[in-house]
């Protein structure tokens, strides 16, 4: 969505202060190698990356935290501005993100810079990414010209180069189906209400019908 919407993303891991530096360290190389964004592990508690986010953020430009509750988005902004300004809650006992911010804000920082803080997210709906999740899953667009089939979607078809290179081991089981996901999600998000309310219908036959069969068994 960012990637289409022409907005640079900055990948910011936090509470790095919660895991050894070996563990860290290959967590940052896995993230870095799915993506061209730029990314920066910091924690609030030790100050450790906190200088290089702040290096980030120039004056006259806005930028908006995105993530679940609980990660530690309005810690960081109490942080940028030198005072507990903003209300914080602890994390859950399940290791769950607890809403603390319940409307967007915008922030003005001393260097310049505005930053929107905004509630945690449940939901993130992906309306016409195409071009983006292309940009995300280069591998996958590369392999699709060598498809059997100009309409593959890379899931039964005989002939399918991206489930031939995944049986090999050229390329990861789970990349594979995060990218299956963002693309159904895509197209589900793009289509036209009339079209969700037939494929919702077309889906409920098919139970009724499943459920009957093995009634009748």
């Amino acid at each position: 969505m960012a990637a289409d919407g022409h907005v640079e993303s900055v990948i910011i891991l936090t509470k790095t202060d919660l895991i050894p530096q070996d563990e860290l360290a290959r967590k940052l190389a896995i993230v870095s190698s799915v993506t061209k964004a730029r990314v920066i592990a910091l924690s609030n508690i030790t100050g450790s990356g906190f200088d290089e986010f702040q290096q980030v953020l120039s004056p006259g430009k806005t930028y908006c935290l995105l993530g679940s509750s609980g990660v530690g988005k309005t810690t960081l902004i109490n942080r940028l501005i030198g005072r507990e300004a903003y209300e914080t809650k602890v994390v859950s006992s399940t290791g769950e993100g607890t809403h603390t911010t319940t409307r967007r804000q915008l922030i003005v920082l001393e260097q310049g810079a505005m930053l929107i803080d905004t509630p945690g997210m449940r939901e993130l709906g992906i309306v016409g990414a195409d071009g983006g999740i292309a940009a995300g899953f280069e591998e996958f667009v590369s392999l699709s010209a060598n498809c059997r089939y100009a309409d593959c979607i890379h899931e039964h078809e005989p002939g399918c180069a991206v489930r031939a290179a995944i049986e090999a081991g050229k390329l990861s089981e789970e990349r594979y189906s995060s990218y299956i996901k963002l693309k159904k999600e895509s197209e589900f998000y793009g289509m036209s209400s009339l079209d969700k309310r037939k494929k919702d219908k077309s889906f409920g036959r098919f139970i009724k019908s499943a459920k009957k069969h093995m009634k009748d068994r």
